[in-house]
């Protein structure tokens, strides 16, 4: 998502600075503003496309490989593998959340330009995470006779390649925990491209790695200790990484007291929304083969699972805001963080506003074409309701950023554990009362929730002003995007509808959403093609 390159101040309209300001007014409100750690927009815009690129090459990369893998691997194996992938995917539950803190302490002790404290924030959390690691790696070793035999229905023919290949696994803990630090240490400094160097090929490695074992005729074992091996590289060259950019956290720095109190509180809370998030997710799967049937689990499965992939857009911005908010707090940054802010949420809505639309708009034919007629009709309405919630909690992943990197995780978490009670209640009344589409109103309800805490928190405590304006555009568009449901309903015509939301959305807003630099980046970006507009 490519931010224009323009003033740091540009787009600032929730504050006594108005719109229709000249650059001349914008120059002299910024000679008044006490000096503030800079964070340039194009620094974000670079870092966030860097981001969307380790997520969207892995994500090609196993469309691509994984038919393969299930045809050579059988659906037991590639079963197996596959909850591996999810494992490793979600080490944040069990770090206790020091990945995001070592983050923040990073971030804020460059941003004080207090360099003696680097050296005890990253080794007291490196220290920590490798005995959280081996602590984890041992309870999960002890624990895989039990996986296999009591929770998991493994063929005898395949126990002992199961439980081989899964103590390898459990073992690998011990060295991503603390690589998740040393990754976090990189992201605090806003060398993404560093961390895209890593993470990228070994995203892609997860999938290619097996690919290539099958072929030479190897197992999961084999799979396993490949896999493993990539992991153990990548904590080697995130700690390489780490250690060129930081010459002050070469000299090794006893973990204190204090730096530990801080970690743990912090990271505490954080863990807290890191372990309630899964549950969050899919807790309405176990609903709906309870109350339902597993039948019923695929048919809202398929479209949530494809659906979400939209979120590697904001996460990828989220990511990258997350230092950068924790880089401009107290209120003498608050002008840039306001501008930030409103640009991120701006954007993605302008993004991917269009492109929900289209989804829910078309959403039977998209499911036709991609899982037959009996997934149209059972799950259109499940993705129409789905895909407006993704809009929904799209937009508020750059709040929830700011909250955590304002040091308020204990919202977040707060947030997530009422919302947990709201969700199974919501759920319990609409799946009786309509099934998996009713499931699916209750999850958007819970992210609409979710989103109206985390808008109302940072505005609440004065991290940004939103004013008036901003907030009515923003719920005039995503009302747009949301009247595609009712209107499909009534039989409308698909391209009709497409044409006048779409055509409404688009010129409110580059109309009100936008503002003056916003419309002339633009602008100048298409008169190298031949297009030219007023503002």
């Amino acid at each position: 998502m490519a931010l224009p390159p323009s003033t740091e101040l540009s787009g600032y309209s929730i504050t006594e600075m108005k719109t229709e300001s000249t650059f001349d007014e914008i120059g002299a409100v910024a000679a008044e503003i006490p000096a503030t750690p800079r964070v340039g927009s194009s620094l974000l815009a670079r870092n966030s496309l860097v981001n969307l690129s380790a997520q969207v090459i892995p994500l090609l990369l196993g469309i691509a490989t994984i038919p393969f893998m299930v045809s050579h691997l059988g659906t037991t194996r590639f079963g197996l593998l596959s909850l591996w992938w999810v494992l490793l995917g979600n080490t944040s539950v069990v770090d206790l959340g020091l990945g995001r803190a070592t983050t923040m302490f990073v971030a804020e002790a460059l941003a004080e330009k207090n360099r003696s404290r680097l050296s005890e924030v990253v080794w007291t959390s490196f220290i920590l995470q490798t005995i959280l690691g081996f602590t984890a790696a041992t309870l999960a070793v002890v624990a895989v006779p039990f996986l296999l035999h009591g929770v998991l229905k493994i063929p005898l023919s395949l126990l002992h390649e199961a439980r081989a290949s899964f103590t390898i696994f459990a073992v690998v803990l011990a060295v991503a925990l603390p690589a998740s630090s040393l990754r976090g240490v990189l992201e605090a400094t806003q060398r993404f491209d560093l961390v895209c160097l890593v993470k990228a090929p070994l995203n892609s490695l997860m999938f290619l790695l097996p690919v290539l074992v099958i072929v030479t005729h190897g197992g999961l074992v084999g799979i396993a200790l490949l896999l493993s091996v990539t992991v153990g590289l990548a904590g080697i060259a995130y700690l390489g990484l780490s250690l060129y950019l930081m010459p002050e956290i070469r000299h090794f720095s006893v973990p204190t007291r204090k730096v530990i109190a801080s970690l743990a509180r912090y990271g505490g809370w954080v863990s807290v929304s890191n372990f309630v998030s899964p549950i969050l997710a899919y807790a309405d799967r176990f609903f709906i083969g309870s109350l339902l049937s597993l039948t019923s689990v695929a048919y809202y499965t398929a479209p949530y699972d494809a659906i979400t992939r939209l979120w590697i857009l904001p996460s990828s911005i989220s990511t990258t805001l997350f230092p950068a908010f924790t880089t401009l707090r107290g209120e003498n940054a608050q002008i840039q963080r306001n501008v930030i802010y409103l640009r991120s949420i701006r954007y993605l809505l302008l993004c991917m506003g269009p492109l929900v639309l289209a989804i829910i708009v078309y959403a039977q034919e998209i499911l036709r074409i991609w899982l037959g007629t009996g997934f149209a009709e059972k799950s259109g309405s499940v993705l129409q309701l789905l895909a407006y919630g993704v809009l929904l909690n799209s937009l508020a992943w750059i709040p929830f950023s700011l909250l955590q990197a304002q040091g308020r995780p204990d919202l977040t978490a707060k947030f997530h554990l009422m919302e947990l009670f709201l969700q199974v209640g919501f759920l319990w009344i609409l799946l009786m009362t309509m099934g998996i589409t009713g499931a699916a109103l209750a999850w958007t309800i819970r992210v609409f929730f979710d989103a109206a805490l985390l808008f109302g928190a940072c505005q609440r405590l004065r991290f940004v002003r939103i004013g008036n304006k901003d907030i009515l555009i923003s719920l005039g568009l995503l009302s747009l995007v949301g009247c595609g449901i009712p209107l499909v309903k009534l039989g409308l015509p698909r391209s009709s509808i497409v044409l006048l939301l779409g055509t409404s959305f688009v010129l409110l807003g580059w109309r009100f959403l936008l503002d003056v630099s916003d419309r002339v980046w633009i602008i100048a970006r298409l008169s190298q093609f031949g297009f030219s507009r007023g503002v």
